[in-house]
């Protein structure tokens, strides 16, 4: 039997929240430790705070570690989405007391980094599934239309009273952090770059109503959905023509990070603005306000479909400028670099297999 969620209206944040010191999270480890190792920390400015260097002076990043690396299917800031809610009371919390004292003269300095010293991976390690909006922006359906050779006359416009939204899956092995390279993929040559708005499930739903669909929303970061157009249209299967795992699900194929951001500091998200450059030549240059399905249209439609668990990554689609409209592919050297406003940066090395 399908699963119903009980709604609520909305209610007004806690007051510790309503004034929080802004504040990002971000997963990481130190040089030399073990790939395994997760560490969490505060993102404040220009400096970053482990979680655990704040427990021996607050009992609220007690209350979080105790979330944080408990199970290897849980790790880092997947743990704290399991229960969302309380872990943001706890963390705006931490940011309000770590904003007040400063980071110079207390009891955690000596565990104060910077995002240059350390080794970021993505903020959700192991989510049950990724979904991916595909063909969310007009421009980019005229040049998926184009690339096709279809009649671009049926793609002027797309008429959401009879149009659902187009998505498909990106399987969690494909994860890499921020900075790390991409693997381009042997014998393939079309490797293609996505730049986009995601986001990440703070709560367990199903069948959610669009009214309510933010309130299932933790947070928002960028994603790359790196692509092989070589499979993504299939010659050799007529009948089927798309292949969603081959041109989708090859190794290091989704970027996620630097940043997890909540979506209490994202106040307008439709202001989000997406920029993608290959080698300093920009690519990708659009905001959010132009998808065609917002965030909230994509959640209620694939909450019919499955049941949404914390940690859970939507991706709202790519804007135009995706390298297969001019023919453009990835080569082995070449740097890609995604910037979202407010969501932080990413940087890639294409590299051989």
């Amino acid at each position: 039997m399908a699963e119903h969620t009980q709604h609520t209206q909305h209610t007004q944040h806690t007051q510790h929240t309503q004034h929080t010191h802004p504040f990002r999270l971000i997963s990481y480890r130190l040089p030399g430790e073990d790939a395994r190792v997760v560490h969490v920390g505060l993102a404040l400015a220009e400096y970053i705070v482990p979680i655990d260097a704040l427990a021996d002076y607050h009992p609220a990043a007690k209350e979080l570690l105790a979330s944080i690396g408990t199970s290897e299917l849980l790790p880092g800031i997947q743990g704290l989405l399991t229960n969302w809610e309380q872990s943001f009371a706890a963390l705006s919390i931490l940011a309000n007391v770590v904003a007040q004292e400063g980071f110079e003269r207390t009891p955690w300095r000596r565990e104060v980094r910077s995002i240059d010293d350390i080794h970021v991976t993505a903020p959700v390690i192991r989510p049950s599934k990724m979904l991916f909006a595909g063909a969310n922006y007009e421009k980019h359906v005229r040049e998926v239309a184009n690339w096709k050779e279809a009649d671009l006359k049926h793609y002027k416009t797309i008429d959401k009273s009879t149009t659902r939204p187009y998505v498909f899956v990106k399987l969690p092995y494909c994860i890499i952090g921020p900075n790390d390279p991409v693997i381009h993929p042997t014998p393939y040559q079309r490797l293609d770059w996505e730049g986009e708005v995601a986001l990440v499930i703070g709560k367990r739903g199903k069948h959610i109503p669009v009214e309510h669909a933010m309130e299932y929303v933790a947070g928002f970061l960028i994603v790359n959905d790196y692509s092989l157009r070589d499979l993504n249209i299939r010659v050799d299967w007529p009948s089927f023509h798309m292949d969603w795992f081959g041109g989708k699900n090859f190794d290091t194929a989704a970027c996620l990070g630097p940043y997890l951001v909540p979506k209490q500091f994202i106040p307008d998200y439709q202001n989000l603005h997406t920029t993608l450059t290959v080698n300093g030549v920009v690519k990708q240059n659009c905001f959010a306000r132009d998808m065609v399905f917002k965030p909230d249209e994509i959640i209620a439609f694939v909450s019919t479909v499955t049941t949404l668990e914390p940690g859970d990554v939507i991706s709202t689609g790519s804007p135009p400028g995706a390298g297969f409209a001019t023919n453009e592919h990835l080569k082995v050297g070449d740097v890609v670099e995604t910037e979202i406003e407010g969501l932080g940066r990413q940087r890639n090395m294409i590299i051989a297999e």
